[in-house]
């Protein structure tokens, strides 16, 4: 069903299971959902959960829907829940109608048709830091080289520039 169905373009970034919710009557209003982040960094960095909740979001699909169509986003990002048994960074989010939900990445129409100016589409401090990091051990590997091999070529250079051998 994932890599077929309503959430086969973004089954590889969900970040909770697929819930399929079918009510036995008819619900009016909206129900508040809390769904767990299976993501190990989130569930021990309180942190790294905050962010990531900024940048999810519900998707859902109604099984009442055309069975070609994909799941929708939500328009908002997700807010922190409550713990759901030992899942402590949650996705809470006031649902209206029921059927086949998920949380997955949210993005605004803004960051669709913008480039420029996104605080999440570069690369992070810490990356640039390991970049020159290793290009500074990239050089200093490559100078030990030079001073080897000129001590190489000195010691087996002849100590009397005169004999021939």
């Amino acid at each position: 069903m994932l890599t077929d169905g309503p959430f086969k373009k973004v089954f590889t970034k969900l970040l909770s299971p697929v819930f399929d919710i079918t009510p036995a009557s008819t619900v009016e209003g909206s129900m508040e959902m809390n769904l767990p982040i299976l993501d190990e960094a989130a569930a021990n960095d309180a942190a790294v959960c905050k962010s990531l909740l900024k940048q999810s979001t519900v998707l859902s699909y109604s099984s009442s829907s055309d069975p070609s169509m994909e799941a929708k986003a939500e328009k908002t990002h997700c807010e922190r829940g409550e713990p759901v048994g030992n899942y402590t960074c949650v996705c809470k989010m006031n649902i209206a109608h029921f059927s086949m939900y998920a949380v997955g990445p949210f993005t605004t129409q803004e960051s669709n048709n913008s480039n420029s100016g996104s605080s999440d589409g570069g690369l992070g401090a810490g990356a640039i830091v390991g970049i020159i990091f290793g290009v500074l051990a990239v050089i200093a590997l490559i100078l030990v080289g030079v001073v080897l091999m000129k001590k190489r070529q000195q010691a087996s250079a002849p100590a009397d520039p005169n004999v021939n051998l």
